[in-house]
């Protein structure tokens, strides 16, 4: 039987650096609401195209807010693999199944993998790679197509995901973009850029941990250190 090989894609996720595993810096984003309106306030992460690999970036913080209310979000940037059993992109926000912690200070190499018998996925254990920077997640030929999700999360939740495929191995290189928005979002959904019209970047200033943002009257944004 002739085997199939298998094809790397590399995607980064924009600008910043990244801490060693263990030494991860704790941010602190606090949002106050002085607009007239009710909605969500989520914080997400952005990447370049992934072109036929159809990847998104997903609500990643999300927190309701009524007019003169403030929300907080605090995350660590520790950085993960995740995947899910289904690949939702309508209403449905995308269900983890499991979230491994990923060093990035070495480098690492994760396989997912299904088990077949009794349609399962999971992760086998992680290995160094010795390429700084790099998040490797290997998929095999037996992967069903499109029928789960795979990418990577911060904190412990998915900040970016694509549908999984078999004989695609997927080379990350985090490097976060923070952003901003409010309207209607659900925490874990997807994000259609198309339709993200309020945001705003919310750039760290070197050794600022805290930063807060304010959504004005006219539903303009102000950030500036906290």
């Amino acid at each position: 039987m002739k085997r199939m090989n298998s094809i790397t894609l590399v995607l980064g996720l924009m600008t910043g650096g990244y801490a060693p595993h263990g030494l991860a810096d704790e941010y602190s984003l606090i949002v106050e609401n002085q607009s007239t309106n009710s909605a969500s306030i989520s914080v997400y992460q952005t990447y370049p195209s992934a072109g036929i690999f159809e990847g998104q970036p997903l609500a990643w913080l999300s927190k309701y807010s009524h007019p003169g209310t403030n929300v907080a979000f605090k995350w660590k940037d520790e950085y993960n693999f995740v995947w899910g059993e289904s690949y939702v992109l309508g209403d449905v926000a995308l269900q983890v199944s499991q979230v491994i912690p990923a060093a990035t200070e070495v480098g690492q190499t994760i396989r997912l993998s299904y088990d077949k018998r009794h349609d399962a996925y999971y992760f086998q254990p992680s290995r160094a790679t010795l390429q700084a920077g790099s998040l490797i997640i290997e998929q095999g030929g037996d992967i069903p197509l499109k029928q789960a999700f795979v990418g990577i999360g911060m904190a412990g939740k998915a900040t970016f995901t694509v549908p999984a495929q078999p004989n695609i191995t997927l080379n990350f290189k985090p490097q976060p973009k923070y952003w901003l928005t409010f309207g209607r979002y659900t925490e874990g959904k997807a994000i259609d850029m198309s339709l993200v019209t309020n945001q705003v970047e919310v750039k760290f200033p070197e050794n600022v941990q805290v930063m807060k943002a304010t959504l004005n009257k006219d539903n303009s944004w102000t950030v500036k250190p906290g």
